[in-house]
């Protein structure tokens, strides 16, 4: 069980989005070629099965591991 305030929540929330914010920033710096991107993301293939899982893998990963659990 996890006590503590919403205060805390918060600022750990703020410190992530303020994390990505900057990882947007330094990837836009980077100056990164547009049509190379789009080809790259064409070339995904979104069809087969095992792409879909992975994707859902590492959705559930990332966001379930960020939130804090709460029992009562």
């Amino acid at each position: 069980m996890l006590t503590g305030s919403h205060k805390r929540v918060d600022r750990i929330a703020i410190l992530t989005g303020a994390f990505e914010l900057v990882v947007l920033v330094v990837a836009w710096h980077a100056h990164p070629n547009a049509n190379m991107l789009v080809r790259q993301v064409r070339d995904l293939p979104f069809s087969h099965p095992q792409f879909s899982r992975l994707a859902v893998a590492l959705i559930g990963a990332t966001s379930l591991g960020s939130q804090p659990t709460i029992r009562a």
